[in-house]
């Protein structure tokens, strides 16, 4: 097992109405479980104001798409696609463990851009509007302009 820090996360479920949601870490872990089934273990410790949502997700026992940005702040994040294994609500912070698989980088790019697609981006707009949530992923911080 090789055992990473989790420095950012996104979150996307099927029933939410925002495209994803940044979720504010107190602290993390990522774990490429190395095992026949490629699992990947991600636990995040949070403030206890997420209780609502990751019990309900939990309780949906529905598959999260999770970005988690490993190591640095500056590297590309990497794309999940996860359940919620365990929720564990303390006295002012919780900790929950998700379990998924890696999902490859052209995975992500074409994700984005049926999104824009949809959203009815074309031309120049889609290039643009293209590279900003490419950058908003990568949490750089850079305006495009």
């Amino acid at each position: 097992m090789k055992t990473f820090k989790l420095v950012s996360l996104k979150i996307s479920h099927p029933q939410q109405q925002v495209r994803s949601q940044q979720i504010h870490l107190l602290d993390g872990l990522v774990i490429n479980k190395e095992d026949e089934e490629r699992k990947w273990l991600l636990e995040v410790y949070v403030d206890k104001e997420y209780e609502e949502l990751f019990t309900k997700l939990k309780e949906e026992d529905q598959e999260v798409k999770v970005e988690a940005t490993i190591s640095r702040q500056d590297n590309d994040p990497a794309s999940f696609i996860t359940t919620i294994q365990s929720v564990a609500v303390m006295e002012q912070n919780m900790s929950i463990l998700f379990n998924g698989v890696l999902v490859g980088k052209a995975d992500m790019s074409e994700g984005i851009l049926t999104e824009l697609i949809d959203e009815g981006f074309q031309g120049n707009a889609l290039l643009q509007e293209y590279k900003k949530r490419v950058d908003e992923k990568r949490n750089t911080g850079v305006k495009v302009k």
